[in-house]
């Protein structure tokens, strides 16, 4: 579950608080981030298969890794309480949310110097994966954004008493609005990984090791 930033605006209390609060308007703020590329190519494929555990056991057959997570920021959600026919009701008024890639570490084997072929070749498969994600997080950001804002807009507004009592139920509603984003994230990271294992076959290997001769 991830870290939620809340902020209650108090206006009014009731001290009678027990019919129905209609909904509100809800104000998005969505944000998608692509962070940079890093390149090293200090390490030996020995080294830098201990980053990735899939290939921990059996190295030798990789030339480049590129590393990544799809980061989702800390949500920043706001409410409010506002007054309803004697009521004084507590609801969701607007939410910042963040999600991206934070930076893509690309890993290539030393051994392979500057201007050879193999450097290129491998350096030009591990920008396919790069690619993948960049273009997955461009696809993939209108239907987090409405999630979102679906989400947001079945999170009921509730009649409170206290300001104890419409702070614990705002901190409720922001849980419940990730809780309902969540497992659109978790698709879309199954999605990109597919997406990245399909051009990671024995056929896209041996098509990259015949435009170079020196392994």
């Amino acid at each position: 579950m991830k870290k939620i930033f809340v902020l209650l605006v108090c206006l009014l209390f009731s001290l009678n608080a027990t019919a129905s609060c209609p909904k509100q308007k809800v104000e998005i703020h969505f944000k998608y981030k692509i962070g940079k590329v890093i390149y090293n190519y200090s390490l030996s494929r020995y080294e830098f298969s201990k980053k990735a555990p899939q290939f921990r056991k059996n190295p030798s057959n990789l030339l480049g890794l590129t590393i990544s997570k799809l980061d989702v920021g800390f949500p920043r959600v706001e409410g409010k309480i506002f007054q309803h026919k004697g009521l004084y009701c507590v609801g969701v008024s607007k939410i910042n949310f963040e999600i991206g890639f934070d930076k893509f570490n690309v890993y290539i084997d030393k051994k392979y110097k500057q201007g050879t072929c193999e450097r290129r070749v491998v350096k030009e498969h591990e920008d396919e994966h790069v690619t993948i994600y960049k273009e997955g997080m461009h696809f993939f950001a209108p239907d987090i954004k409405k999630a979102i804002r679906k989400a947001a807009q079945e999170v009921e507004p509730k009649a409170v008493k206290t300001q104890a009592a419409a702070q614990k139920i705002f901190e409720e509603q922001a849980r419940e609005i990730v809780r309902k984003v969540d497992p659109l994230l978790k698709h879309i990271n199954k999605k990109l990984e597919e997406k990245q294992g399909m051009i990671d076959t024995p056929e896209s290997y041996a098509k990259t090791s015949r435009k170079c001769k020196n392994w």
